[in-house]
């Protein structure tokens, strides 16, 4: 007799492999794996609220005027949204009319990595552009599946450079 038969399951055993293997190759089987995220239908509005910003928006209510007509719209559409301010923190508000400009520091370090984790569909960024917090470093290279616009808010601010006209 031989050694195979005396171990009659390590032998099925065996057989079982081999057969399963070679269908796999005479098949041609392929698997692949797909990676989705979750998104969900909504639209997050983030609003400066850092002292730097408040000048621009106390001398020009129009930026309040059109963040209205904008929640007003994205209400008619029965659209999800939610507002959030931010400056040294994120903190979610119900109204535009909730903001203080009080915050001393503008992190947009915080503001990415939020938004990262928030996974909304559009996110919205109204700002003057100062970052006053930590740098942002390779933070963008995370939200290349995210949809991010941005809203600049502020005068138009030109400097004359420095010239030598004659020598």
């Amino acid at each position: 007799n031989s050694k195979y038969f005396k171990r009659p399951k390590l032998f099925f055993l065996n057989r079982l492999i081999i057969i399963t293997i070679l269908a796999f190759l005479l098949l041609k089987l392929n698997f692949s794996f797909n990676y989705s995220r979750q998104v969900k239908d909504k639209i997050s509005i983030y609003l400066d609220n850092s002292l730097s910003i408040s000048s621009q928006i106390k001398n020009n209510n129009k930026i309040f005027d059109k963040l209205n007509d904008i929640q007003k719209l994205l209400s008619q559409k029965k659209l999800s949204f939610n507002f959030y301010s931010f400056g040294s923190n994120v903190e979610k508000i119900q109204a535009i009319n909730d903001l203080e400009f009080s915050d001393s520091q503008t992190n947009f370090d915080k503001l990415l990595t939020f938004i990262e984790k928030e996974n909304a569909e559009y996110s919205i960024i109204v700002s003057d552009g100062v970052n006053n917090g930590p740098m942002i470093n390779n933070k963008l290279k995370d939200l290349k599946d995210n949809k991010i616009f941005s809203l600049g808010v502020g005068e138009d601010l030109f400097f004359v450079d420095i010239s030598i006209d004659d020598v």
